[in-house]
């Protein structure tokens, strides 16, 4: 009978060229982000790094991070946008690990989920700190980690810390995207009802902070359908019903001397012309 031989390796060649396609598809999907290659060793591996202490030991730098003002990538995206080779792409490979994205590039889906966390805790503790800026940027990272294992939970907390964050920073227009996300079908049937009070107080941080009063208005009191008892809800919504009320009067003030002045002075005109016509 005869023995079927097995196949031939890929030359070096053949296979170097591989390898380099595949870091061309990664480069062109994050340009600004140095891609790792096959066989690299951990501490090669940027961000999302599974070893005890969160981020592993692994530097948080700009080149990994893109600009803070980026989404996240992948940001919104549902498998079903993805064409049948991108989903194959991201799928994990026969030795179980991912290698679609750098943030992940080569680890398991168990290394994903503990790098995730660990980027989360980095944020909460720069959140602490009161460094907002650092603290985006970590649970930016966290975010775009909970999308791959598709943690709806996570997903909800870190928006809600994304836009803190952004109003912390006076960015009432990120704030506003992540709330917006937040009642998106998929993540809105899993969120808690604090969870929308939450969302909806946030929106009422960026619509003040954008100039918008009605609309801030508007969200708290949607924050307090849900949460009655929201004492800061209250408060900001007094605060703000008082301000509104106060404009109003200065306006009806400023009305009233327009009118009074214009009567002034068609009484002045009146007069005048009555005298005009005395002198003749």
């Amino acid at each position: 009978a005869q023995v079927r031989q097995p196949p031939a390796a890929p030359s070096p060649r053949r296979a170097l060229r591989r390898e380099s396609l595949d870091r061309a598809r990664v480069q062109a999907a994050m340009p600004s982000v140095s891609v790792v290659g096959a066989g690299s060793q951990d501490e090669d591996v940027p961000l999302l790094n599974p070893a005890e202490g969160g981020l592993g030991g692994v530097e948080v730098v700009d080149s990994f991070l893109g600009s803070d003002d980026d989404q996240p990538r992948g940001y919104e995206t549902s498998d079903t946008e993805f064409t049948e080779d991108e989903r194959e792409r991201r799928m994990p490979k026969e030795d179980g690990r991912f290698y679609d994205d750098p943030l992940w590039y080569g680890k398991t889906l168990a290394e994903i989920r503990g790098g995730t966390e660990g980027a989360k805790a980095e944020g909460n503790k720069a959140s602490g700190e009161g460094d907002w800026k650092q603290a985006n940027r970590c649970w930016k990272d966290s975010l775009k980690g909970a999308e791959k294992i598709k943690d709806l939970d996570l997903q909800i907390r870190l928006r809600l810390n994304l836009a803190l964050g952004y109003v912390k920073r006076e960015k009432p227009t990120k704030a506003l995207d992540h709330c917006d996300a937040i009642f998106a079908a998929d993540l809105l049937v899993k969120a808690l009802p604090e969870q929308r009070a939450k969302a909806h107080y946030r929106r009422a941080e960026a619509h003040s902070l954008a100039g918008d009063e009605s609309k801030a208005m508007a969200s708290l009191r949607a924050c307090l359908e849900i949460d009655a008892g929201n004492v800061e809800a209250q408060r900001r919504l007094a605060q703000l019903r008082k301000a509104e009320a106060e404009r109003r009067d200065r306006e009806r003030e400023l009305f009233k001397g327009l009118a009074m002045g214009d009567k002034e002075f068609s009484a002045r005109e009146g007069a005048d012309e009555q005298q005009e016509e005395e002198e003749e």
